[in-house]
């Protein structure tokens, strides 16, 4: 131990070789009795030596750094020696602290608790939030600027909400005042400090958002997006009385509820967890079987709620800490469930790769896919009857030799969904006739309840007999008489069976509307605002793989489809008319005639919560092709099912996308057209109890 004090006593004695101009003999001796008491003071060794601060903050800093970093003395040696803590030694000498690093939602409460407390210390919460007493200093100094200066708050309610003088709250203000008034780099998402003061006084008037966002040349979407970010700061972080926001800002009570809570929010969540899942008995049962964690198949007629028994299962992932992965043969499929589609998720790409082949390149180029594989425990793929029984094999090797486990899929637990009555994969044979498939042992279960057709019965058995590909004499004269269905608002979504040009058909439609003078409007994808570039490459990655367009263009008049699930009523396929064009929202026309706001929509990835965006759940439906509808519930169709159809289960997949019959039109109708393989017939009847062949 007298070693060590001689080592410190020295380097304090040498000092004067880095401020040798005022530094004298005794200034160590001084400086290091007052480093020795109990409670000491920068303030007071700095008057007692009658120096400035920033030199003694300099000289001890340095001091503490030379035996720490170059003599490599313990910090507990020199805490038992000098009366600096161990936190303070850390921050001093830039050891676990947060210099340079973001402010974080937390620090910022932690700072502003402190601040309410009677008697304060900038060293303390220095050293409670391991920053520079300079870095708290400044923060300080900008937050009380923002309330002043930018938000306008009353230096009256600054001064109860913390503790400072008001003459030390108006000096610190104007001094950084000048700093903030400086011009900023324009952002078109982003408000600066004049914008958003100017923002406050709008709203102090009680003008509109719209004439806000008009005012300040950003989209109403902005606008309102960065009230929400001040009132939450305002209540949630800075713990101001609402009563005392709704004065300075004049803001009810009841606007602020609306803002700040996400079911009157301006944007729709998408998540698994908004509103409660009740499962009928059969899907309460796949549940059970998962959570005796079996391999699963679920299977079912369209509309039967395959995918919301997914969430369900997702849910259960959640709240058990179970790693999973949730996929989908299609990018419209993935979307659906906040997914990825499989060749994305495993990195694989279209390749045509073999398994051992796929392994190499994946674990070079992505290491981080394939430390995710390795962590696996569930994975899902969604619309299992349009993979090819090759690709089944191959993933299932892919998985095997990723994971070092010969069992299939690397023994990862598996659940698929699909039906192989509707669309089969492009290429190949069915997958359940793959090798993997029967090592699987999976548990089947058949979900018989048809959810989107409920309201019509008559239509649930016609579509029971299609769907193995009976047309009876009777069936036949009923879909017959839908040939004279006519629509009055809204024209029916045509649905094309061949691969012909669909987005030509909505294009040309759109270009008509333009010209005959319709008012349009843009609406691109929205990024977070985060300025983490890794997480917004990894956002774009992601959406890129669901097959969402950057930007959609629409204009009054034309008829839109909505493209994800909103509500129980607003769901993919629910047909419209665009009646109105906001910048942040589109007002359409359903086809009873209601009018209905449509928001920008928040997706978010399901198992990366840090993943997101915004997007416009809208796209113009003058046409599709029966592939694209697939998953969608169409309130207005018209379909050909004469001879053009040409494929399995294409006939069943288009009628099947109508909640009844009075909303079909059929251009043209063919018995022959109900088309469905011998091997799926012979595959069902194993699995539907009501399975008859006449």
């Amino acid at each position: 131990m007298k070693i060590i004090y001689i080592k410190i006593l020295l380097l304090l004695l040498l000092m004067d070789n880095y401020d040798n101009k005022d530094w004298h003999d005794n200034d160590s001796n001084i400086l290091f009795n007052e480093l020795k008491q109990d409670s000491y003071s920068i303030k007071n060794i700095a008057l007692k030596l009658n120096k400035s601060e920033e030199c003694i903050e300099f000289n001890i800093n340095n001091i503490l750094n030379q035996l720490i970093n170059i003599y490599e003395i313990d910090i507990n040696i020199i805490t038992n020696i000098i009366k600096i803590s161990k936190d303070e030694i850390e921050l001093r000498t830039y050891k676990k602290t947060n210099n340079g690093k973001k402010w974080t939602r937390n620090d910022i409460e932690v700072l502003f608790d402190e601040l309410k407390k009677e008697s304060y210390s900038i060293k303390n919460i220095a050293l409670k939030l391991k920053r520079k007493e300079t870095a708290i200093q400044i923060k300080i100094n900008m937050i009380l600027d923002e309330l002043l200066n930018v938000y306008c708050i009353d230096v009256d309610v600054i001064y109860k909400i913390i503790n400072l003088p008001k003459n030390e709250i108006l000096c610190i203000t104007n001094i950084t005042n000048s700093e903030s008034s400086k011009p900023t780099k324009e952002n078109k998402n982003k408000l600066n400090n004049n914008e958003i003061t100017i923002l406050c006084s709008e709203l102090r008037k009680r003008n509109s958002i719209s004439n806000i966002a008009i005012i300040l040349n950003h989209s109403e979407l902005v606008i309102k997006n960065k009230i929400i970010n001040i009132l939450d700061q305002l209540i949630n972080i800075y713990k101001i009385n609402i009563d005392i926001i709704t004065e300075n800002i004049n803001i009810t009570k009841e606007e602020i509820n609306n803002y700040l809570y996400p079911d009157n929010n301006i944007i729709i969540t998408n998540s698994i967890n908004v509103d409660p899942i009740i499962l009928n008995e059969d899907q309460q049962k796949i549940l059970n079987v998962f959570k005796n964690k079996k391999n699963i198949f679920i299977t079912g007629p369209a509309g039967t709620g395959k995918s919301i028994t997914i969430k369900k299962i997702i849910e259960y992932c959640i709240n058990t800490n179970i790693n999973y992965g949730v996929t989908a043969t299609t990018g419209a499929a993935a979307l659906l469930i906040n997914g990825r589609t499989i060749h994305s998720y495993l990195g694989i790409g279209i390749s045509n790769k073999t398994p051992k082949e796929l392994f190499n390149h994946v674990r070079y180029k992505f290491p981080h896919i394939m430390k995710k594989i390795r962590n696996l425990e569930v994975l899902i793929i969604d619309e299992i009857s349009m993979m090819s029984s090759e690709f089944f094999d191959n993933i299932s090797k892919y998985l095997s030799i990723c994971r070092t486990n010969i069992l299939p899929f690397g023994n990862i637990q598996i659940v698929l969904t699909g039906d192989f009555c509707q669309l089969e994969s492009v290429s190949g044979d069915y997958c359940f006739n793959s090798e993997s498939w029967t090592k699987l042992k999976l548990e089947i279960i058949y979900l018989s309840k048809m959810i989107r057709q409920n309201n019509d019965k008559n239509f649930q058995k016609i579509l029971r007999e299609l769907r193995y590909g009976i047309c009876s004499d009777k069936t036949y004269d009923i879909l017959s008489k839908c040939i004279n269905t006519t629509f009055t608002n809204i024209k029916p979504t045509i649905l094309y069976p061949k691969n012909i040009d669909v987005d030509k058909i909505n294009n040309d439609e759109y270009i008509k509307l333009i010209n005959d003078g319709s008012i349009n409007k843009q609406y691109p994808i929205i990024y977070s605002t985060d300025n983490n570039k890794t997480i917004i490459e990894q956002t774009k990655k992601w959406i890129k793989s669901l097959d969402i367009p950057e930007t959609i263009n629409l204009c009054i008049d034309a008829q839109v489809v909505i493209t994800t699930n909103i509500t129980p009523i607003l769901v993919n396929g629910t047909r419209g008319k665009v009646i109105e064009l906001f910048t942040d929202k589109i007002i359409i026309e359903l086809i009873n005639g209601e009018l209905i706001p449509i928001h920008y929509y928040k997706s978010i990835y399901t198992e990366n919560t840090n993943l997101f965006f915004w997007y416009m759940p809208l796209k113009l439906a003058y046409a599709l092709t029966i592939h694209k509808s697939q998953g969608m519930t169409l309130d207005a169709i018209e379909i050909d099912i004469g001879n053009n159809i040409f494929a399995s289960g294409q006939a069943y997949t288009a009628i099947s996308r109508a909640k009844d019959l009075k909303n079909i039109k059929i251009t043209a109708l063919s018995k022959n057209s109900f088309i469905i393989k011998d091997q799926v017939i012979d595959f069902y009847s194993q699995i539907d109890p009501k399975l008859k062949i006449n």
